[in-house]
């Protein structure tokens, strides 16, 4: 029987190896169904470091599949992801300024 930590190493491990899966489009549908696992084992682990990779599985779906995506978030995972995208150090910044190339932050009354 494994230790716990043997058991952490091979979780973290295979969320390293699902996360680099789910980057390429052709492996987003095969995905998609596992999304409530990825929740529940990586996302709502005590382990910061098996939720970022839950947290990256999660984003490459919804740059491949968003609909389906969002719709097993709205079940469950989406307080998960939003604390996540909370905790991770500039990641807020970061998304106000891609939000900032598409819209100014400052316009003329009219």
């Amino acid at each position: 029987m494994m230790s716990h930590c043997e058991q952490l190493n091979v979780m973290m491990h295979v969320s390293r190896a699902i996360a680099n899966f789910a980057r390429f489009p052709q492996n987003t549908y095969k995905l998609v169904s596992y999304i409530p696992y990825v929740i529940q084992y990586f996302l709502k682990s005590s382990n910061d470091k098996l939720k970022l990779q839950g947290m990256r599985v999660i984003l490459h779906l919804l740059s491949h599949a968003s609909k389906e995506t969002i719709q097993a978030l709205l079940r469950d995972g989406a307080p998960e992801i939003l604390d996540g995208l909370t905790t991770v150090p500039n990641a807020l910044s970061v998304l106000q300024d891609v939000l900032l190339q598409s819209i100014p932050e400052k316009a003329r009354p009219i």
